[in-house]
């Protein structure tokens, strides 16, 4: 699983061997290691939280820096505006969006809510209602909610972080149009401010985790009628048992049509 902490450093992609833990391991793997034999390549994922979330999407999805062993894919309230439709169309894999509609660090409107627009092959949504962003990592789990929203200790921190870091757009190296990738406003984090509540952390750790382990289910499952089990329990048990979840199946962009040639010019 890729994580990042909330700040905004220079994107830079180390192998995905170093970003894909154990089941991307390089091989072949040494004598003793306690994974040898134990790696199914054909279920190799990606799931990430923050700019983890981001650098999953890149690792699956961009034309030069994917990785094609990647069958399955979770971003977690990561950034997502700057990716087009083109970029997803890179790669028929399953990919699933989870996030917080309070998420004061990377904005739900700007980036998870418009996931149906973009997503080449369908995928699905996950939204946790006044789900934070730093609620997604332990740390602020158990007696940090004594501190409320999380993310306000997030924002001090890196407010503070972004002082300290040139102006320059962290996502350069990865292209531009022909890449999928855009560049919409910026949109600082916490600029809209922070919720005075946000749903209690472990909670939505709690769901995020059986979010996964479902996804990952319906996608790799053995047994055709687990996968469809694990797929019902994602877009109908889950947020049935928990009020603040909301599951939106995102279907298949449809083809662009080609546009029409142009005649060719009449001799004078």
């Amino acid at each position: 699983m890729v994580h990042a902490a909330p700040q905004l450093p220079t994107i830079t992609l180390e192998p995905i061997e170093e970003l894909l833990v154990p089941s991307a391991l390089p091989k072949p793997l040494p004598a003793m290691s306690p994974f040898r034999g134990e790696i199914d390549p054909s279920r190799i994922g990606a799931a990430g939280l923050s700019l983890g979330g981001f650098t999953t999407t890149v690792v699956t999805f961009h034309p030069t820096l994917r990785d094609p062993r990647i069958s399955a894919a979770v971003s977690i309230a990561g950034p997502s505006a700057m990716f087009a439709s083109s970029l997803f169309a890179n790669a028929h894999v399953p990919f699933l969006m989870i996030a917080g509609d309070a998420d004061a660090l990377v904005d739900y409107a700007a980036n998870a809510a418009t996931m149906p627009t973009r997503l080449a092959y369908g995928g699905a949504l996950l939204t946790l209602h006044d789900g934070s962003h730093a609620g997604f990592a332990p740390q602020t789990a158990g007696v940090m909610r004594i501190f409320g929203n999380p993310d306000r200790i997030a924002c001090c921190v890196i407010e503070r972080r972004l002082r300290e870091l040139p102006k320059e757009n962290p996502f350069a190296d990865l292209g531009g149009e022909e890449q999928g990738m855009l560049s919409p406003p910026v949109r600082l984090p916490c600029a809209n401010g922070v919720a005075p509540e946000a749903l209690a952390a472990d909670r939505q750790q709690m769901i995020a985790t059986l979010a996964l382990r479902a996804f990952f289910d319906s996608v790799w499952a053995s047994d055709e009628r687990e996968r469809a089990a694990a797929a019902r329990f994602l877009a109908e048990t889950l947020p049935r048992d928990f009020p603040e979840v909301s599951y939106r199946a995102i279907a298949p962009q449809p083809p662009r049509e080609a546009e029409p040639a142009k005649p060719p010019d009449s001799a004078p």
